[in-house]
C-alpha cells in the first residue's frame, strides 16, 4: 500500500496520516485499522495505538490476528495480564470468526 512505501522511503509520519485518512474511508476495514494501530506502536503514540488496537477489537468481524497484534503492544510493554488476555480471547473465536467473517 502506498502508506507501507511512506514507510520504507523513512516516512512513518506521512504513512501515519495517511492511514488515518484511508480509515476515515473504509472505517470497517479491519487490515487498514491494524497498519495503522501497529505504525503508532512503532512510530507513534502507544495510547493511540492502543485505542485504535481497542476500537479495531469492537469490530463486528474480528480475526485472531487483530488481538494477537494488540497483546503484542501490551507484551513489549510490559502488561503481561493484559498481553494474555487478549491471546485468550483471540484464540477463544469461534471457528467461523477465526476467518475473520
Amino acid at each position: 500500500s502506498w502508506a507501507r512505501m511512506e514507510v520504507r522511503l523513512g516516512r512513518p509520519r506521512k504513512a501515519l496520516t495517511l492511514y488515518r485518512r484511508a480509515t476515515n474511508l473504509y472505517s470497517e476495514d479491519e487490515q487498514l485499522r491494524l497498519g495503522w494501530a501497529k505504525l503508532e506502536a512503532e512510530y507513534g503514540d502507544e495510547e493511540t495505538a492502543r485505542d485504535l488496537f481497542a476500537r479495531t477489537l469492537q469490530m463486528e468481524h474480528v480475526s485472531p490476528h487483530a488481538f494477537q497484534c494488540a497483546a503484542l503492544l501490551e507484551q513489549r510493554s510490559g502488561h503481561l495480564e493484559r498481553a494474555r488476555a487478549l491471546y485468550g480471547k483471540g484464540a477463544d473465536l469461534p471457528t467461523a470468526d477465526r476467518r475473520g467473517r
